[in-house]
């Protein structure tokens, strides 16, 4: 179960992961949105908080405290004429029941060599 929250981010509203017992958070972007001139690589960072009665994830984590959890990266060349960028993020198989996970959103940054 997931609820709408406030995260006084720039993203406004994200959505805390209540109680689940599996996780999976996926996207699409078009590439359009990018700049292509040259060969540039991306990293995708998904914006997350812990709250203080984290149940199954990360048990050693600062609770309260935004986090940015690498989620990969992509490269998009000026030789890309059109197409989407597909992210996610999932959770290793496991049987443990998780919540108290707040997703303010993602961030897609160039990569700073």
């Amino acid at each position: 179960m997931v609820t709408p929250v406030p995260t006084g981010k720039a993203f406004g509203e994200g959505t805390m992961l209540q109680q689940a017992n599996w996780i999976e958070v996926t996207g699409k972007m078009d590439l359009s949105l990018f700049e292509k001139r040259v060969t540039t690589t991306y990293s995708i960072y998904y914006i997350v908080k812990f709250q203080m009665h984290l149940v199954g994830i990360l048990p050693r984590v600062k609770p309260d405290v935004w986090k940015e959890l690498r989620g990969g990266e992509f490269s998009i060349s000026n030789s890309i004429t059109g197409g989407n960028v597909e992210f996610g993020m999932f959770e290793e198989e496991t049987d443990w029941w998780k919540g108290s996970m707040v997703l303010a959103g993602i961030k897609i940054n160039p990569k700073t060599p």
